[in-house]
């Protein structure tokens, strides 16, 4: 992970200093398994900045060849009764913070907000562990409403309502044998053996169909 030499001390730490970073318009670069990550750190006061000069639209610019780009908002967002941010000079009102916040990711950069320094730190700490993990499932849970019946969906809906099953194991099982069984026509071993099932859910799959 190379850091501009240009950042915090906190953000230095993260990483070598380099000028890497800069040339393709971010403060944070670093090589993920999809190619380059790149993270343009804002404070809100730098954000109102950089948008009035023209700097953040030559970054972002600068920006376009990455696999991943981030656009990193730091300060916490406070207005006044006319809806102006108190919290960055020069101000923004609501509709500027939201249509420049609209327009980068029109753009394809992730927006991620963060509280002070040490928050975006962190942040940017966690997005790196991420973006190396092979497979997220926290937005592939057990669906409220039932597929098609017979569909590949339909499958793997019913199969995660057996013991220690979810969304991924469940795929597996439909895709090795081919469909959502309701009686088993295989071994213990044979289930056992699917691909992150395991000993403990398939006796737990063989109970609920014995």
């Amino acid at each position: 992970m190379d850091v501009s030499p240009t950042e915090p001390p906190a953000l230095r730490a993260l990483g070598p200093t380099s000028g890497q970073p800069e040339r393709h318009g971010c403060d944070v670069l670093w090589t993920g398994p999809t190619g380059l990550v790149g993270v343009q750190r804002k404070t809100l006061s730098d954000l109102a900045v950089s948008l009035r000069d023209g700097r953040l639209a030559r970054e972002v610019a600068a920006m376009r060849l990455l696999a991943v780009r981030v656009l990193l908002v730091e300060g916490r967002v406070r207005w006044s009764p006319s809806g102006m941010l108190t919290t960055a000079r020069p101000s923004l009102s609501k509709d500027q913070l939201r249509g420049v916040l609209w327009s980068a990711q029109q753009r394809g950069l992730w927006v991620v907000h963060t509280d002070d320094l040490d928050d975006s730190v962190a942040a940017i700490a966690h997005l790196h562990g991420w973006l190396d993990k092979p497979r997220h499932t926290s937005l592939e849970t057990r669906r409220t409403t039932t597929p098609p019946t017979g569909s590949r969906e339909w499958a793997v809906h019913l199969l995660q309502s057996f013991p220690l099953v979810g969304p991924v194991s469940a795929a597996n099982i439909h895709d090795h044998f081919g469909r959502a069984p309701l009686s088993w026509a295989c071994r213990l071993d044979d289930l056992a053996a699917v691909k992150g099932v395991g000993a403990a859910r398939a006796n737990g799959l063989w109970s609920a169909l014995a």
